[in-house]
Order: C-alpha cells, then sequence, then structure tokens
C-alpha cells in the first residue's frame, strides 16, 4: 500500500471556505428562528381563531334567543292593544273595527285564491 499523500490547499481557500460555511450556517439558524416565530405566532392565531368563533357561537345563540323574546313581547304588546281597544274610547273600538274589517277582507281574498 501506498502512503496517503497530503495535497497542500492554499491559506486563503481554506478561509474563504470557513467563513463561508459559517455565514450559511448562521443564515440556517436565521432561518430556523424565523420560522420558529412563525409557527408560534400561527399557533395563537389559530387558538384566537377557535375562542372567537366559540364567542361568535354565543352572540348568535343569545341574538335567537333575544329575538324570540321580542317577538314575544310584541305579540304580548299586540295583545294588550287589543285589550285596550276593545274598552277603550270610541276611537279605539272604530281603529279595532277597522283593523278587523281590514283583516277580514284579506282572509277572504286568501280563501279566494285558494278555491281558484
Amino acid at each position: 500500500m501506498e502512503p496517503l499523500q497530503i495535497q497542500h490547499i492554499p491559506l486563503t481557500f481554506v478561509s474563504f471556505a470557513f467563513d463561508s460555511m459559517t455565514h450559511s450556517i448562521e443564515l440556517s439558524q436565521t432561518v430556523q428562528n424565523q420560522l420558529a416565530i412563525l409557527i408560534e405566532r400561527y399557533k395563537l392565531a389559530v387558538e384566537e381563531l377557535e375562542r372567537m368563533s366559540v364567542t361568535l357561537a354565543e352572540s348568535e345563540a343569545n341574538l335567537a334567543q333575544t329575538r324570540k323574546e321580542l317577538a314575544e313581547l310584541a305579540k304580548g304588546s299586540e295583545s294588550l292593544k287589543w285589550a285596550q281597544g276593545a274598552g277603550g274610547s270610541a276611537e279605539d273600538r272604530a281603529a279595532l273595527k277597522a283593523k278587523i274589517n281590514e283583516w277580514v277582507r284579506e282572509i277572504n281574498t286568501c280563501i279566494a285564491r285558494l278555491n281558484a
């Protein structure tokens, strides 16, 4: 076997290669750090989105309940107006009678359309 021969490499090339490799390692570490920051921000954004989705669902449920309550209150208010109109002044009774006549006409129109 022949002895291993070592070739002479200029010192400036070794220095350049070492500087280049060091720079590449630094760039790689910088990219890794930035990627880790982005991943953490993404996870935080996903968590915030999930919290906001829950809040939205709760708000929508509250809104639906409020609308239901409002409809019930409006219905009760209408009933109260009817009750007051029946025993109220002559003007109130006249308005009540006119409203009833209007509804009777609408019902008759609907019946006529159904029969046609």
